[in-house]
């Protein structure tokens, strides 16, 4: 890991060495003022800091994806009972894999066909990335957070994906399908969620009931 400045305005990030930014510009959306609770461990704070510092320079779309994933994750945490600290975690950095794969993206917006067949090997980068800083529960979310679509990816031969990575993967889609493509979010919109994730339906009403999941336009 890249050492992190704590004491000033900027941290350098490991991802690409080299690249000072300034800590305040992360720190705009007050969502990520929980990175500063004790609920996170000086380690997971400043890798998730990092990691965003990068996301910041060269994808802003996947850096604000991720942070509203973490949001995300932070209520779904209350609803179902888990562990708000590693939710928090999993959630900010379930596509940590994709800083892995710039190189083979164009820069734009949309991926094309091919490009996002090259994508889909980030949830095992990203796997690769946080079982190597000892992060394994997280390490295992992400590998596991594209397993619960009808084309689901990468293939496992461990057997199904566990329920928590379930949770992950529909905060992840209700991001990028409504959030960032603008799809509106109602009865239709969640219906397409269910035919997106048909082993969640039950946890999909949960949280649509409980208004995690709530009406966008």
């Amino acid at each position: 890991m890249g050492e992190i400045i704590t004491s000033g305005a900027s941290i350098v990030l490991p991802f690409r060495e080299g690249i000072d930014i300034n800590k305040d510009r992360i720190m705009e959306n007050n969502l990520l003022s929980r990175l500063n609770s004790p609920k996170f461990s000086h380690r997971k704070r400043n890798f998730a800091y990092e990691m965003l510092g990068e996301m910041l320079v060269n994808d802003l779309g996947l850096y604000f994806h991720s942070v509203d994933v973490m949001n995300l994750g932070g209520k779904i945490a209350k609803v179902f009972g888990l562990n708000e600290r590693e939710t928090l975690f999993e959630y900010v950095t379930h596509d940590v894999g994709k800083t892995g794969v710039w190189s083979l993206l164009g820069n734009h917006d949309k991926y094309t066909d091919i490009e996002f067949e090259r994508s889909k090997v980030h949830p095992v980068i990203g796997y690769e990335i946080l079982k190597k800083e000892g992060f394994n529960s997280a390490a295992n979310m992400a590998l596991e957070h594209h397993m619960h679509q009808p084309n689901s990816y990468p293939k496992s031969e461990k057997g199904d994906p566990g329920w928590e990575s379930g949770l992950l993967s529909l905060a992840d889609f209700y991001s990028a399908t409504f959030r960032n493509d603008g799809k509106k979010f109602d009865l239709s919109g969640k219906a397409l969620m269910k035919s997106e994730r048909p082993g969640l339906v039950n946890e999909i009403d949960a949280l649509y009931d409980k208004g995690i999941f709530i009406e966008t336009v």
